[in-house]
């Protein structure tokens, strides 16, 4: 009985010991030289995608309406991944994310909740965001590193996701139809609304 227990325990022990060192992200503060060359790719990666997005979806609550830019969202986002994917790498990845989430798809994982965590205290504790987190995650033999930035609401969002009130009246019957469950309303201008997720491949950084 004795010898089946210390079985267990030690595979227990083993299991838990490859956990964290395969899938758990390590919170790093410049400690590889790995870790600014991803901070440089997630920022110029961001700037990029976030640039494209609000150009796009300005010009279509211009010419076409609020609620038909809401219609085109995920496309448009679909779209500009793919357009940095082929700049970039295929395997550079880009979430928009948030708990209070419109589209269950944009909910965090456990990682994503960490970061957002991070940038949660922050923001009710000293008022302000940190500029970025970064981790990095080692899973199934491959090394990725996933850069957050904080989102925070603009008169843009407020569109979308301000008070009831002051919604958009033709996207708020859209939300109504299409997200009947839908969490992602309520905001005031600045407040933090999420945060966006580029994850990059450490053969990407090492080229």
């Amino acid at each position: 009985m004795f010898g089946k227990c210390k079985f267990f325990c030690i595979c227990f022990v083993i299991f838990n010991l490859a956990f964290h060192c395969f899938c758990l992200p390590a919170w790093s503060q410049n400690d590889n030289k790995f870790d600014s060359k991803a901070v440089e790719i997630g920022k110029k990666t961001v700037r990029i995608f976030m640039s494209r997005l609000v150009s796009a979806l300005d010009t279509i609550m211009k010419n076409q309406g609020v609620a038909e830019a809401l219609a085109q969202y995920e496309d448009k986002i679909a779209e500009i991944t793919k357009s940095i994917k082929d700049e970039m790498n295929q395997e550079i990845g880009i979430k928009l994310l948030s708990p209070r989430y419109r589209d269950v798809k944009n909910s965090p994982d456990y990682y994503e909740e960490q970061a957002y965590k991070d940038f949660l205290e922050a923001w009710h504790g000293k008022g302000r965001c940190p500029p970025y987190v970064i981790q990095e995650i080692r899973r199934d033999g491959k090394v990725f590193y996933r850069y957050y930035e904080p989102l925070f609401i603009t008169n843009m969002c407020l569109k979308c996701h301000g008070s009831l009130e002051s919604l958009d009246l033709e996207a708020a019957k859209r939300i109504k139809q299409d997200h009947p469950n839908d969490n992602a309303v309520g905001y005031r201008l600045g407040d933090l609304r999420g945060f966006i997720r580029i994850t990059i491949p450490q053969t990407y950084i090492a080229q």
